[in-house]
């Protein structure tokens, strides 16, 4: 069975990351880090097979680990219902305007942050956050030069890719909550 990537960030990062994880034969589901008109925008030029959209929702609440998360995605305010998203790997994309809500998206991703409000790293590899599994592009600290910031999102959806692979083949448990939709790509 193939394993799905999260990605949390419609922006540039968030884009690049699903179109490669996409390209390499993965499904992912593209979330924006919160619901807003430009990524519902920007997602509407966004088409690939492999990749699902949610450009109004946001990520609501996450459990399990490293090859098996539970993602629940929806509205802040439930207006829809939310959807359930099995996930191999996460990958949390941000962009320096969305530094207010970094916060709350680590508390629910259950990774830490540094003394500055950054998503804290590997100083060797810095798309590894303090959760196995889940993996930052910028985390609040945006490098300056652009190529710096791509090669950031190569690395991280190369790592995503390589947690996907390795998980192929595990059967996820069944749904534990009812009333939630499950996707399945």
């Amino acid at each position: 069975m193939k394993k799905m990537a999260l990605v949390l960030g419609g922006g540039d990062a968030g884009v690049h990351v699903a179109m490669q994880l996409a390209d390499r034969g993965h499904l992912v589901t593209l979330v924006p880090f919160s619901p807003s008109a430009t990524a519902a925008a920007a997602f509407q030029e966004l088409r690939h097979p492999n990749i699902h959209t949610f450009a109004q929702a946001e990520l609501i609440s996450l459990r399990g680990g490293v090859g098996n998360f539970t993602a629940h995605i929806g509205p802040a305010t439930p207006v829809r219902p939310i959807v359930q998203i099995r996930a191999g790997a996460i990958i949390l994309t941000t962009e320096s305007e969305q530094a207010a809500a970094l916060p709350r998206i680590a508390a629910l991703l259950g990774i830490a942050l540094n003394d500055y409000g950054s998503v804290a790293t590997n100083q060797f590899c810095p798309v590894l956050t303090s959760r196995e599994g889940i993996f930052v592009v910028d985390g609040g600290k945006r490098p300056a030069n652009p190529a710096d910031y791509l090669a950031m999102a190569d690395k991280a959806a190369t790592m995503a890719a390589c947690v996907l692979e390795a998980s192929e083949g595990e059967a996820p448990p069944p749904a534990a909550m009812s009333g939630i939709r499950e996707i399945s790509l």
